[in-house]
C-alpha cells in the first residue's frame, strides 16, 4: 500500500504502526522537524525508525534537494523525539 505524505500530516491514525523506513528522504522535505514529528506520531510506544540521510552527495531531484545532515544535525533533530542509541 503506498501513503502519500502531503508534507503535514501522514493519513495514518496515531500509535498505529510498528516501524518507519526513512532513507534518502530527509534532504528532500521542505520541514523536516514536521516530519520527523508525524513520524513520532504514528509511530507505536516501543516503534522503531531505520532513518538514513544524505551527508556529501551532488545535488539530484531538483529543485527538490533542500539540504544536508551531519551527524549532529540528525542527532539534534531526533533527540526530542526518539531514544537515540
Amino acid at each position: 500500500m503506498d501513503i502519500f505524505y502531503n508534507g503535514i500530516t501522514f493519513p495514518i491514525d496515531s500509535c498505529s504502526i510498528d516501524g518507519v523506513i526513512c532513507t534518502q528522504v530527509l534532504e528532500h522535505v521542505a520541514n523536516p522537524e514536521n516530519l520527523i514529528s508525524e513520524i513520532e506520531r504514528v509511530l507505536k510506544p516501543g516503534g522503531k525508525l531505520i532513518l538514513t540521510a544524505d551527508f556529501s552527495w551532488q545535488q539530484h531531484e531538483k529543485p527538490y534537494d533542500f539540504m544536508r545532515f551531519t551527524s549532529f544535525g540528525l542527532r539534534r533533530l531526533l533527540e526530542p523525539h526518539f531514544c537515540i542509541k
